[in-house]
């Protein structure tokens, strides 16, 4: 018997040699399998430092504190200890790298579906916005009020198609009673039958008769109410006219394009409804008989909704008209102060003393008496009599320019 110790602790009695060459052939088995697994992976991941680390460790336990104990002396059973350890850490080096290969594929794996589920998401997601958009585009255009106005004359169109069905069977039947009661070689039932549905006809006829005239009445309802629910839906947004509602630190060019922007969508909508005033316009022909031009009228109400629309915002565009103006003349206004305060911080470093200016007019008038005893006929006279008019009106100014030219004017004299 051999005994197996771990620690100082018996783990397992085998029964001879043979069962430590079958533990052996066990564990190498192992160690084949594992590299088996990772000769078919070409992956980047450090298998081969992981399997070597715990090949080295599994070594090293087993060394220390594994002991065998056989009737075989200890020759065999440092032996045993070197096989055993040796297929143990080559076994444990293989699984350890072949199970680090798993879980590396299974993070790579759940790292791809992530991506790809993000990608889907993304793409989700700009699916929605671009039909979002659409939807919004073909509500503004008013692709949804044209169907349902289409639709509607779909419908009142088979009506009449009904109805003149029905006015037809009803003629054929007048056409079949007065040929009956013409001829007396008939059953009297085939005569009521035939009256009978004559005047089912008839009551049809009447019943389709009055569907169909409120029905055109509902379409021509439709028709007015149109091209004001899509004005409606055309106005400019509050926030944009409201010249107030432009950022308070937004000011100078940043406030006039905002006003700028909001009288060309005013002036865009005003434009619609003259359009749309058109289209009403055009709906007088098309008013059923049973319909009279009153204060209760669809297209009465649908031309003053468009007229109050259209009062309403050429309020709005005069506003944002004088709006811009004033802007403008603040922008001006600001522009003047910029400039003044950039002459007056120059004029600020070039300023003469009184003592300095006295100088210069006693200068002058020495030079003025000089200039009276020059002869006409000098030629330098006129150049003197030049020099002291530009100084004298360099000294009627006050900046920076004046008293360079009253300088040059005095050195010319000098």
């Amino acid at each position: 018997m051999i005994e197996v110790g771990v620690f100082g602790w018996l783990a397992i009695t085998l029964t001879s040699w043979l069962s430590v060459l079958l533990l052996i052939t066990a564990l190498s088995a192992v160690t084949y399998l594992s590299l088996c697994l990772l000769a078919e992976s070409r992956s980047s991941v450090p298998l081969r430092r992981i399997g070597f680390g715990s090949a080295v460790a599994s070594f090293g336990l087993c060394m220390i504190g594994l002991r065998f104990a056989g009737p075989y002396g200890s020759a065999f059973d440092g032996l045993a200890l070197l096989g055993v350890s040796t297929a143990f850490a080559a076994a444990s080096g293989g699984a350890a790298a072949s199970l680090s290969l798993r879980l590396w594929r299974a993070a790579r794996a759940l790292q791809e579906g992530r991506r790809r589920r993000r990608a889907e998401l993304v793409l989700e997601e700009g699916r929605r916005a671009d039909e979002a958009e659409a939807a919004s585009r073909r509500r503004l255009d008013g692709d949804d009020l044209r169907a349902d106005l289409a639709e509607a004359e779909t419908s009142v169109g088979r009506l009449r198609t009904a109805l003149g069905a029905l006015r037809e069977i009803r003629r054929s039947l007048v056409d079949k009673v007065e040929q009956l009661e013409g001829t007396a070689d008939h059953p009297p039932s085939i005569l009521e039958d035939c009256a009978r549905a004559r005047d089912d006809t008839t009551t049809k006829i009447q019943l389709a008769e009055h569907v169909l005239t409120e029905a055109e009445a509902a379409l021509f309802r439709l028709r007015c109410n149109q091209p004001v629910r899509w004005l409606v839906r055309r106005r400019p947004s509050p926030a944009l006219i409201d010249p107030s509602s432009v950022d308070g630190g937004a000011v100078g060019g940043a406030a006039a394009r905002h006003v700028e922007r909001a009288e060309q969508s005013v002036a865009t909508f005003l434009r619609e409804v003259d359009g749309a005033r058109t289209v009403l316009a055009a709906l007088d022909a098309q008013r059923p008989a049973n319909l009279e031009d009153d204060d209760h009228d669809p297209l009465h109400h649908a031309r003053a909704e468009v007229d109050t629309m259209a009062t309403a915002y050429a309020a709005v565009l005069l506003r944002l008209q004088v709006a811009r103006m004033h802007l403008a003349s603040s922008s001006q206004t600001e522009a003047l102060a910029r400039a003044a305060g950039a002459l007056s911080e120059r004029t600020r470093g070039v300023a003469l003393d009184s003592a300095e200016v006295e100088q210069l007019l006693a200068e002058l008038a020495r030079a003025e008496a000089g200039s009276r005893t020059v002869m006409v006929g000098d030629p330098s006279a006129r150049a003197l009599v030049e020099a002291l008019a530009r100084s004298a009106a360099a000294l009627d100014r006050s900046d920076a320019g004046s008293l360079r030219d009253l300088c040059g004017a005095m050195r010319e004299i000098g």
